[in-house]
């Protein structure tokens, strides 16, 4: 037989239970609300991307946040000097190119992260390209902390020294390293590269045709009708046919080959082929452009019975660089000499 005194004692103790249990279970809720809160807090403040800010150097630039400032920082204070104007405004002046981050605490304990990227001036840049390029279309711009290139070029020539120059003015982000060895002693070093986009095309065709023509002059002919030719410079223009030889100074400077004279006197040494001849009257006489090519030339002369034609090879070169063919009678063979 149960007493009722021991039946209430239980259900007091039951109702005790249950109301502990029920305060533990509003507890832990509260507990796992709490760490859901904060992990979401957490991953809310990570995932906020840091803001670019770009500053050219020996620059400046203002920086407006929307909360006032508690506290600032600046990671590398020799890259870009951190000046605060008012707890909403950052005064951010470019010292050196290079990157680096600013970190900004506002009243409420938020974090916001600056990435300031300090290159050089995009203004000058151009500058720069112009006085390389004067004739072509490039235009630099900046993208983050890469300069895009774009526009047209001439050659291959000139888009590769306008990617040099904006390398020099990138923010360096690629390291290579070189060993060179110097009496036996090896020597490692670092160079250090920006990163730039080229997009620069070549208005011109890339490949030429070259028609090259071998001759041989028969020196003893044109000397007896008192000839001599001289070629100016790499172009093969300034052919110059030149009938006596009158006394005076040849003008190497401007053109090969101009004879200047007041006096009738022969000259002996000055021009090979042509001592002891005397002119009728004194004269000045130079040949430096041909309409129909350095090749009509050739052609008249080989009619006279002054030159020979021995070879008329085709070359094919890129536009802007160095072509070679060989002459003589001497091949060269490529030979192995040990495996």
């Amino acid at each position: 037989m149960i007493c009722e005194g021991t039946v209430k004692e239980r259900r007091s103790f039951f109702t005790y239970f249950r109301r502990e249990l029920m305060d533990i279970k509003k507890t832990v809720s509260s507990l796992i609300a709490a760490i859901i809160i904060f992990i979401f807090t957490s991953l809310s403040y990570a995932s906020q991307a840091a803001v670019p800010v770009h500053v050219a150097i020996n620059k400046g630039t203002i920086v407006t946040i929307k909360e006032p400032s508690k506290r600032v920082s600046i990671s590398n204070p020799d890259i870009a000097e951190l000046n605060l104007i008012s707890p909403t405004e950052l005064l951010i002046n470019g010292k050196k190119v290079g990157n680096t981050t600013l970190i900004v605490w506002d009243t409420q304990g938020k974090t916001t992260f600056f990435d300031v990227m300090v290159t050089g001036d995009i203004n000058q840049l151009q500058d720069q390209i112009k006085a390389v390029a004067p004739h072509d279309d490039i235009r630099a711009e900046m993208a983050v902390d890469t300069i895009v290139l774009s526009g047209h070029a001439k050659n291959q020539q000139t888009i590769d020294r306008v990617v040099k120059l904006a390398q020099a003015y990138a923010v360096a982000s690629e390291i290579s390293t070189e060993t060179s060895y110097v009496d036996g002693v090896a020597k490692e070093t670092s160079k250090s590269s920006g990163k730039v986009i080229n997009q620069i095309t070549i208005a011109e065709a890339q490949q030429i045709l070259l028609e090259v023509r071998v001759a041989q002059l028969n020196k003893t002919k044109m000397k007896e009708f008192g000839l001599s030719t001289l070629i100016r410079g790499r172009t093969g223009e300034g052919f110059s046919n030149l009938v006596g030889a009158p006394s005076g100074q040849v003008d190497t400077e401007n053109f090969i080959g101009m004879l200047d004279s007041t006096e009738g006197e022969g000259i002996e040494g000055l021009v090979p082929g042509l001592a002891g001849i005397k002119p009728l009257d004194p004269f000045q006489l130079g040949v430096s452009y041909f309409p129909a090519g350095i090749g009509a030339v050739l052609k008249a002369l080989s009619s006279k019975g002054f030159a020979k034609v021995l070879a008329e090879p085709n070359l094919t070169v890129r536009s802007g660089e160095k072509g070679n063919f060989h002459v003589g009678t001497r091949y060269p063979i490529q030979t192995v000499t040990g495996t």
